[in-house]
């Protein structure tokens, strides 16, 4: 087997192990969403912004908003190891989508690349590779291709 037919096997089980309660949202107002559980305030701005929060929790998501960058809008979620549930990182990418919607940019990726480059990451996060750079995922416009692709083939 080789080993990119191996990294879709891990993360396919790495993503039925994730587990799937359903959780409610409400947004507590244009700069934060609230989960009920797992999850906190989910706060995105520029890094200003983002330094000048006072009493964030554990569980609260931190999302640098970069997509003005000129070469590679971008957004990056830190600490995206903690959220393994696929319920909540569908809400969080979600939440991302519509956020560009009402603030349009350059910023152009899909929710099944994001997703599938989440997935990417925490498992190399998991398997402790280059955890400086694995524990934070970044959805920079130049790595939509790459997370499009597929590694596994289905004959018919």
């Amino acid at each position: 087997m080789n080993r990119m037919r191996l990294l879709a096997l891990a993360l396919v089980v790495t993503s039925l192990a994730c587990s799937h309660s359903g959780l409610g949202k409400g947004k507590s107002n244009s700069e934060t969403e609230h989960y009920s559980k797992n999850i906190g305030n989910i706060y995105i701005g520029n890094q200003e912004y983002l330094d000048s929060l006072e009493n964030i929790n554990n569980n609260d998501v931190l999302i640098l908003d970069m997509r003005d960058d000129e070469h590679d809008p971008d957004v990056k979620i830190f600490d995206s190891y903690k959220i393994n549930d696929k319920v909540n990182m569908k809400r969080i990418l979600n939440y991302l989508i519509e956020y560009e919607q009402d603030n349009p940019t350059e910023w152009d990726r899909s929710f099944d690349s994001m997703e599938y480059e989440w997935l990417v990451h925490n498992f190399a996060y998991f398997i402790n590779y280059r955890v400086d750079r694995t524990k934070d995922v970044d959805f920079n416009n130049k790595d939509e291709e790459k997370y499009q692709k597929k590694l596994v083939r289905i004959k018919e």
